[in-house]
Protein backbone atom coordinates (compact mmCIF):
# COMPACT_ATOMS: atom_id res chain seq x y z
CA UNK A 1 0.00 0.00 0.00
CA UNK A 2 1.48 3.44 -0.91
CA UNK A 3 2.35 5.90 1.82
CA UNK A 4 -0.34 8.56 2.32
CA UNK A 5 1.54 11.11 4.42
CA UNK A 6 2.07 14.46 2.69
CA UNK A 7 5.58 15.00 1.40
CA UNK A 8 7.46 17.97 2.80
CA UNK A 9 7.93 20.81 0.38
CA UNK A 10 11.44 21.64 -0.70
CA UNK A 11 13.18 24.20 1.46
CA UNK A 12 13.12 27.69 0.00
CA UNK A 13 16.49 29.27 -0.70
CA UNK A 14 17.08 32.56 1.09
CA UNK A 15 18.27 35.27 -1.26
CA UNK A 16 20.87 37.89 -0.43
CA UNK A 17 18.32 40.58 -1.38
CA UNK A 18 16.13 39.38 1.52
CA UNK A 19 18.74 40.27 4.16
CA UNK A 20 17.88 43.48 6.01
CA UNK A 21 19.66 45.68 8.54
CA UNK A 22 18.29 43.33 11.18
CA UNK A 23 20.82 40.52 11.52
CA UNK A 24 19.72 37.20 10.03
CA UNK A 25 21.03 34.09 11.81
CA UNK A 26 21.50 30.87 9.82
CA UNK A 27 22.57 27.36 10.71
CA UNK A 28 24.48 25.69 7.92
CA UNK A 29 27.12 22.95 7.75
CA UNK A 30 27.07 22.63 11.57
CA UNK A 31 27.95 26.28 12.11
CA UNK A 32 26.07 29.48 12.85
CA UNK A 33 26.35 32.40 10.46
CA UNK A 34 25.06 35.97 10.46
CA UNK A 35 24.12 38.16 7.52
CA UNK A 36 23.45 41.88 7.94
CA UNK A 37 22.72 44.50 5.30
CA UNK A 38 25.04 47.42 5.98
CA UNK A 39 23.62 49.79 3.35
CA UNK A 40 24.50 50.73 -0.23
CA UNK A 41 23.73 47.21 -1.45
CA UNK A 42 26.26 45.44 0.80
CA UNK A 43 25.67 42.43 3.07
CA UNK A 44 28.27 41.55 5.73
CA UNK A 45 28.64 37.80 6.39
CA UNK A 46 30.19 36.37 9.57
CA UNK A 47 30.77 33.00 11.21
CA UNK A 48 29.17 33.39 14.65
CA UNK A 49 29.58 29.80 15.82
CA UNK A 50 31.70 31.08 18.74
CA UNK A 51 29.51 33.93 19.98
CA UNK A 52 32.40 35.39 21.96
CA UNK A 53 34.50 35.76 18.82
CA UNK A 54 32.55 36.15 15.57
CA UNK A 55 34.71 35.87 12.46
CA UNK A 56 34.04 38.27 9.55
CA UNK A 57 34.07 36.10 6.43
CA UNK A 58 33.44 38.75 3.80
CA UNK A 59 30.77 40.69 2.00
CA UNK A 60 28.32 40.45 -0.84
CA UNK A 61 27.80 43.56 -2.96
CA UNK A 62 24.82 43.90 -5.27
CA UNK A 63 26.00 44.36 -8.86
CA UNK A 64 22.66 43.83 -10.65
CA UNK A 65 19.03 43.44 -9.54
CA UNK A 66 19.42 39.66 -9.08
CA UNK A 67 23.20 39.28 -8.83
CA UNK A 68 25.68 39.79 -6.00
CA UNK A 69 29.50 39.71 -6.08
CA UNK A 70 30.85 37.82 -3.06
CA UNK A 71 34.25 38.90 -1.69
CA UNK A 72 36.32 37.27 1.04
CA UNK A 73 37.56 39.27 4.02
CA UNK A 74 40.90 39.50 2.18
CA UNK A 75 39.15 41.13 -0.79
CA UNK A 76 39.24 38.17 -3.19
CA UNK A 77 36.20 37.97 -5.48
CA UNK A 78 34.84 34.44 -5.10
CA UNK A 79 31.63 34.17 -7.12
CA UNK A 80 28.45 35.85 -8.33
CA UNK A 81 25.16 34.58 -6.89
CA UNK A 82 21.76 35.73 -5.71
CA UNK A 83 21.50 33.05 -2.98
CA UNK A 84 22.79 33.31 0.57
CA UNK A 85 23.85 29.69 1.16
CA UNK A 86 26.23 29.42 -1.83
CA UNK A 87 27.77 32.72 -0.72
CA UNK A 88 28.35 31.38 2.80
CA UNK A 89 29.76 28.09 1.50
CA UNK A 90 32.25 29.91 -0.75
CA UNK A 91 33.30 32.27 2.04
CA UNK A 92 33.77 29.45 4.53
CA UNK A 93 35.85 27.48 2.01
CA UNK A 94 38.00 30.54 1.28
CA UNK A 95 38.46 31.16 5.01
CA UNK A 96 39.62 27.60 5.73
CA UNK A 97 41.77 27.20 2.60
CA UNK A 98 45.52 27.08 3.22
CA UNK A 99 47.22 30.38 2.52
Amino acid sequence: MPETRPRPEAARVLGLAEVTSRTTFLKCMGRTYTATATGNGVVALCDATDITRPVPLGTARQVAPDLWAVHSARGDELLHTADLLPALAALREAFTAPR
